[in-house]
């Protein structure tokens, strides 16, 4: 499934950057926002974060940045993105309490295909992008037996993703409003499993360990039993002026 992926998104990028060159090139670029919906194993409850069985975030919002370089409909898009994702909650008394917070800057590249439709300054359009991810966080577990309450800081970890999109720009003269709908599949390549270091049960929260623990045995430091998939559904708006 995952050579299938990659070699759709080789041949879209190469239709879409020999359509390009064909051409004279029109640049467009701009900032916006996202609405962030965790997805997969990336949502659930805090429960789920403890028991490593999901990531436990709920939605958040993020900042963005797109260029666009086409033509004839083909082309290019480069993008880069930030957004913190957060939740807390308890795990099964009142003073069992968990917060945990996700944050992923993103920078994306990928081909588009843009269809024109005569006499409505309204383009449709669907993508693939090529994605590195790079996670960072922290969590904060108090009053739950066998882990302390320190903070637990994430360790910086990157994976190679897939994103499929699709929307509409809407000109309003110089300036066009993008408004998309993507779906991110961010570690699709390079899954890992850290071990922890000690006994200590916050040891297995400093990592990203997105793979299963070949030791699973579902003690303090072995629960994590299956590979876990980080998706996001996100709801862009994007303000962007060409040359």
């Amino acid at each position: 499934m995952k050579k299938v992926f990659f070699s759709s998104l080789v041949l879209f990028l190469f239709i879409g950057l020999s359509q390009t060159q064909q051409a004279q090139i029109k640049l467009q670029f701009g900032v916006g926002g996202d609405y962030v919906i965790p997805s997969g194993d990336f949502g659930g409850e805090v429960a789920d974060f403890y028991n490593g069985t999901a990531y436990g975030e709920s939605a958040g919002i993020g900042f963005s940045g797109k260029a666009r370089i086409g033509i004839f409909g083909f082309g290019a898009v480069v993008g880069i993105s930030y957004v913190s994702l957060s939740n807390n909650g308890i795990l099964t008394a009142a003073n069992e309490t968990i917060d945990v917070k996700h944050s992923i800057f993103s920078i994306k590249v990928g081909p588009e295909y843009m269809i024109d439709l005569p006499l409505v300054p309204v383009k449709p359009y669907v993508g693939v992008n090529l994605a590195l991810n790079t996670f960072s966080g922290e969590s904060r577990l108090q009053g739950i037996s066998g882990v302390s309450a320190d903070l637990n800081t994430l360790e910086s970890t990157s994976r190679i993703g897939i994103g499929f999109n699709g929307g509409a720009v809407i000109s309003l003269g110089p300036v066009t409003i993008d408004v998309g709908l993507q779906y991110n599949m961010l570690n699709m390549f390079g899954k890992e499993f850290v071990p922890a270091l000690t006994p200590d049960r916050n040891d297995s929260y400093i990592n990203l360990s997105d793979d299963a623990d070949p030791l699973y045995n579902s003690s303090n430091t072995h629960f994590i039993e299956n590979s876990r998939s980080i998706n996001t559904i996100a709801i862009s708006g994007t303000i962007m002026v060409g040359i």
